[in-house]
């Protein structure tokens, strides 16, 4: 705009006069108007605001969340499949799985059996855990387990180093102190019948110790309504007879009769005698040649008694508890 533009319009507005005043109540309506529209804006500015900032703060939490939430504990392998009799499952949902030997057992794996057992080994140590025939496990983690149904056997071999395992069930904690036993369950409470060596229980911050001796196994059991007994019983017969027959599997070829004998006595609870003191020194005397001859199936371990009987041409039968040998 020019210096003669700016001179005109100044001129015009001369001409023009003063404006009239706004009226009072017209400038107060505007006002109000005015300040009306101010609040809201401010309103609404804050909302988006708030709004923003609960986003962040949302956003802050969840974050938190995730950083201070422990991490899954990842599944490994805490044992291997040893042996099985019939089927066994890992049940996974509604899937079954079926279970063989040499397969892995990781953490919190849910294992059943059907019309057999199973036999497994945690990692890293010697023992050898027997789940009898429609038994249920969950394997929590290395050196625990829950028995959920069904029967458990525990056997630690003479001499294997100590190695801490438990067995959970309901209340009732069995802990492994190097020994052999067998942990049942059944409608109206559980059972623990140690066979070797001795077992400890907690039960509700009692501590109770089952212990097998003079050549007798030792059964504690406990009931529902929470009380309990101990009794003397047989390291052999019906109760033990699944365990004796998924024994573990050795070498018989050229094992001396009289150490196979002694793994017989182990796994069944039997003791041995003789017929004749003859016999007895042929099999057990220094220098004594009594040898198995090739390789027989020892899962079964009275089919292999019979079987080892059979190629050494004596003969046998049980009488209370003890195997008498004698030669036809």
């Amino acid at each position: 705009m020019t210096d003669t533009d700016d001179k005109g319009l100044e001129e015009l507005v001369h001409r023009a006069g003063r404006r009239p005043s706004m009226p009072d109540d017209v400038r107060d309506r505007l006002e109000v108007s005015f300040r009306r529209e101010l609040t809201s804006a401010n309103r609404k500015s804050v909302t988006r605001r708030l709004q923003a900032g609960g986003a962040i703060a949302a956003c802050l939490v969840a974050a938190l969340l995730i950083l201070t939430r422990p991490a899954p504990t990842p599944s490994h392998a805490i044992a291997t499949v040893e042996r099985r009799q019939g089927e066994s499952f890992l049940l996974n949902g509604s899937e079954r799985v079926p279970l063989r030997p040499g397969g892995s057992v990781t953490t919190n794996d849910r294992i059943t059996t059907s019309d057999g057992s199973l036999a497994i080994r945690p990692i890293d140590t010697e023992l050898d855990v027997r789940l009898g025939e429609n038994s249920e496990i969950i394997a929590l983690e290395p050196g625990t387990v829950r028995l959920i149904a069904g029967s458990l056997y525990v056997d630690a071999p003479p001499g294997a180093r100590h190695q801490p395992f438990s067995i959970l069930i309901g209340d009732v904690t069995v802990n492994h102190t190097g020994t052999q036993y067998l942990v049942s369950t059944q409608q109206d409470g559980i059972s623990i019948a140690v066979r070797e060596g001795e077992v400890s229980v907690t039960v509700n911050s009692r501590t109770i110790v089952g212990r097998a001796k003079d050549g007798q196994a030792e059964l504690l059991q406990f009931d529902a309504d929470e009380s309990w007994q101990r009794e003397t019983v047989a390291p052999y017969g019906p109760r033990w007879n699944w365990a004796n027959r998924n024994a573990p599997t050795i070498e018989t070829d050229g094992m001396q009769l009289i150490d196979f004998l002694g793994w017989v006595e182990r796994q069944s609870g039997l003791r041995f005698d003789y017929a004749t003191d003859e016999l007895r020194d042929d099999i057990m005397g220094p220098g004594s040649r009594s040898r198995i001859v090739g390789n027989i199936p020892t899962d079964d371990v009275m089919a292999a008694l019979s079987t080892a009987m059979d190629l050494d041409s004596l003969t046998w039968r049980i009488d209370d508890g003890i195997v008498i040998i004698r030669k036809p």
